[in-house]
């Protein structure tokens, strides 16, 4: 789709320009082992089941904050990609719309169904702590300290996040995420949830002392890099009942959660028994792999 086609598009109708709320996945990857179809196609499915869950009957629009490691770039990837590179493919069914950011796209299916994708990256912090930077194209160095890579995610406007990770929150680490939960200086910090937390154990310590410090935590699907997860995105996530235009829905959705009484109320349901094992000993025949 050539730049005249996007804006032709985007003042035709067919998409709308503004929703009266969001369906948010604040933790998304596509793997190089996902089908973009099958991935897309899941994400739509869920968000519209949850809608549906949730008695959201007056419109909403779907969105997946990407959350990419050093080594990937698929939001580039699907930049570059056209209507005119795909016509060839009868079987890929979705193409692209620019908006009006650098670090958001529209998603449209072949019935003028749509999804906002947005930009972000997954960083790995000098004391060995994820956080992720939601809204953002820039690039960030790995295993800087926490304290920098937080300042260089402020710099960029993007959100940090500090999501849950599985053993990643206890002894030293754990008392470098009090310490920053405490701090005066970050008050603009989030922590995450993701599906993949089992749910059959308590909630991690640190979400009720974010709750008490007014700290909000954002969910998110966090899917593994297993073809079977691409069934994930937009299973958990949740829901902002303010409007969100397509123009510019990443800066719609950064100015709505950096406002303490928005409310963010999650959807979907923590990881079963069976599944949670079956990821770890697939995680860890895939790391001896490596």
């Amino acid at each position: 789709m050539t730049v005249e086609q996007n804006d032709l598009f985007l003042e035709s109708g067919a998409v709308r320009q503004e929703y009266p709320a969001a369906l948010i996945d604040a933790h998304v990857h596509i793997y190089d082992c996902f089908h973009l179809n099958s991935f897309l196609d899941s994400a739509l499915r869920n968000f519209q089941e949850a809608a549906q869950n949730l008695s959201v009957d007056n419109g909403h629009i779907g969105v997946l904050l990407l959350t990419e490691t050093a080594s990937d770039n698929k939001f580039c990837e699907l930049k570059r990609i056209s209507t005119r590179q795909k016509a060839a493919d009868c079987s890929f069914r979705w193409h692209f719309c620019h908006t009006e950011e650098d670090c958001s796209l529209l998603a449209v299916n072949e019935d003028s169904q749509i999804l906002v994708i947005v930009a972000g990256r997954q960083i790995v912090s000098q004391e060995n702590l994820e956080i992720l930077a939601l809204g953002t194209t820039r690039s960030f160095p790995e295993r800087r300290p926490i304290e920098d890579a937080l300042a260089m995610i402020r710099e960029s406007q993007a959100l940090a996040v500090l999501p849950w990770g599985f053993g990643k929150w206890f002894f030293g680490r754990g008392q470098i995420i009090e310490r920053l939960l405490n701090s005066a200086q970050h008050k603009d910090l989030f922590l995450g949830d993701n599906s993949g937390r089992p749910g059959f154990l308590p909630q991690p310590r640190f979400f009720a002392q974010a709750r008490k410090q007014d700290i909000r935590i954002l969910p998110g699907s966090d899917p593994l890099p297993f073809p079977r997860e691409t069934e994930k995105p937009g299973s958990f996530g949740f829901i902002l009942n303010h409007k969100i235009s397509t123009i510019t829905p990443a800066s719609d959705i950064k100015r709505l959660l950096l406002k303490p009484e928005i409310a963010v109320n999650p959807y979907g349901h923590a990881e079963t028994l069976l599944r949670f094992a079956c990821n770890q000993v697939a995680m860890q025949v895939t790391k001896h792999k490596r």
